[in-house]
């Protein structure tokens, strides 16, 4: 097992295992388990800065597997304990922007650039203007400003191709970059951008990179052949741990059929798509699925005011930590925050889930804080 070594100020060292590796193969609840054992070493050790380093590592996985709170959450510990440092800042800043455009929250990823200071220009490693400019272009598509999102994607692209960095699980920028140039009206820059990462992700293997690729694809595509494609997608990642990608897949694809008229065919897949979105936490996603299935003339779903999926990021990160039975002081110790506010996710996490003990915990949480599942068809 190959370890890179972080070293952090306090004089120890995190050894950043392969759950980075993992996570590029799409062996995420492995990857999430090994960053779950590294945060709880460094939660012993009190090291600060180690615990957001993995947390930063922990959201991006988090993002990946679908659990859009969860890498939330952890972004924003992790952006709470390194603001005022000039590199880990940025880092932490650009996971959380990544997560909250996930989530369906421009305006909040928005706010984070400008407080951050990395709204524009900034001197930055290769490695965590990756991250920035990543997370910004796609913020700018969200955005409709796909002008700048190239201006973000492709100059961030161009260096890390030069610097070796082709594989799609690690530097997903031709997507979001061809999504841009379709919107630009320039079609062959989309297709020749999405065919290069088809087939490197095709080579790679993993099958939520090779998704991606085809869902962006189709997008160019459109009609027929582009059904085609999603087809080939959603058959890819059934069953996979990735489950955003799922989530995205199955609402495109329900969305392009409802298009050819076919209502009836389209809403198993949108309701799928809306079930699996929800559970991950992706808002705006799970809006589209709704919308579109009263557009195949399904009844609309209305959004969840209590249960789970009403918890925010913070409130469920501290509610998995009750859930594994620590105490109130345990909590605030490991996430380095005041007992008080543990106190007052925990008052609110109990008026949402409907409980009044900590015992109710687990059962109550247990479904939303594991790989999310594909439901019964």
């Amino acid at each position: 097992m190959s370890l890179l070594v972080q070293p952090s100020r306090s004089g120890s060292c995190v050894r950043k295992s392969s759950g980075v590796h993992h996570s590029r193969a799409d062996r995420l609840p492995s990857a999430l388990d090994l960053l779950d054992r590294g945060l709880e070493t460094v939660r012993r050790l009190g090291d600060i800065t180690a615990f957001a380093y993995l947390s930063v590592l922990r959201s991006h996985t988090a993002l990946y597997a679908g659990r859009l709170l969860e890498a939330e959450a952890d972004a924003w510990a992790a952006l709470r304990l390194a603001e005022g440092e000039s590199q880990d800042a940025p880092l932490a800043a650009a996971v959380l922007v990544d997560a909250l455009v996930d989530r369906g929250d421009p305006a909040g990823a928005q706010r984070i650039l400008t407080e951050q200071g990395i709204d524009g220009d900034q001197p930055l490693s290769m490695l965590i203007a990756h991250f920035v400019h990543t997370a910004r272009g796609r913020l700018r598509l969200l955005q409709n400003r796909p002008r700048d999102a190239l201006a973000d994607l492709l100059p961030c692209g161009a260096g890390l191709v030069a610097a070796g960095c082709v594989n799609p699980g690690f530097a997903a920028w031709r997507c979001p970059a061809a999504l841009a140039h379709l919107a630009l009206g320039e079609t062959s820059a989309a297709r020749k951008l999405v065919d290069e990462e088809l087939a490197l992700a095709r080579a790679f293997g993993a099958p939520r990179a090779i998704s991606a690729a085809l869902r962006t694809a189709a997008r160019i595509e459109g009609g027929q052949a582009g059904i085609k494609l999603l087809r080939e997608a959603v058959t890819l990642v059934d069953g996979s741990p990735a489950g955003l990608e799922h989530a995205q897949v199955l609402v495109d694809y329900g969305s392009a059929v409802r298009r050819t008229g076919r209502r009836a065919d389209a809403q198993e897949p949108l309701r799928r798509g809306l079930d699996l979105a929800t559970r991950c936490g992706a808002r705006a996603l799970a809006q589209r699925a709704n919308d579109e299935l009263v557009a195949a003339g399904a009844r609309p779903r209305r959004a969840a005011l209590s249960g789970p999926a009403a918890l925010t990021a913070s409130e469920l990160r501290v509610a998995r930590m009750a859930a594994a039975d620590r105490t109130n002081r345990e909590i605030a110790q490991a996430l380095f925050v005041a007992r008080r506010t543990v106190e007052i996710h925990l008052t609110s996490t109990y008026r949402k889930l409907g409980i009044t003990s900590r015992q109710a915990f687990r059962e109550a949480i247990d479904h939303v804080t594991q790989p999310p599942a594909d439901p019964p068809g």
